[in-house]
């Protein structure tokens, strides 16, 4: 009877699962994203992108369309190892996350960024990005010590 119970738990989980993923298109295109960046496949990036999308990250610069946006990607896919996606919260177009850049040498954390983005018909328009956050280095005193 336990296993039984079991199996059905994990049965409604995985269906409860689908169905969260299937209703807001937005946390299947930022999976997505992260899984063909970290493949170095630019061209399934881009179709990740509508044509007049715009990408603003502070720090780094604006970028308006897909030659500009895929220019700035190949850039980061050749400079950065991997990147990593966290604490990703989509309701209805707006989706939000925290996108972590790892150094292609040693793969320690480069930088992160608390991204917003704007989702439509399953492709990003927006993505636009709060101060970077660069990591803590070993050694040295947070501002609260």
């Amino acid at each position: 009877m336990k296993a039984y119970l079991l199996v059905n738990s994990v049965v409604l989980l995985i269906l409860f699962t689908s169905a969260c993923v299937a209703e807001n298109p937005g946390l299947a295109v930022v999976r997505s994203l992260e899984e063909a960046f970290n493949s170095k496949d630019i061209d399934a990036t881009m179709a990740l992108f509508s044509d007049d999308a715009t990408v603003n990250l502070l720090g780094v610069g604006s970028f308006s369309g897909k030659r500009q946006i895929a220019e700035w990607l190949e850039g980061a896919m050749h400079s950065f190892g991997r990147v990593e996606f966290d604490q990703i919260v989509a309701e209805g177009s707006r989706v939000t996350w925290v996108w972590s850049f790892y150094d292609a040498s040693d793969q320690s954390l480069y930088v992160s960024f608390e991204i917003e983005a704007q989702v439509e018909q399953s492709r990003f328009r927006a993505i636009d990005s709060g101060v970077p956050q660069s990591p803590k280095k070993s050694g040295t005193p947070s501002q609260s010590d």
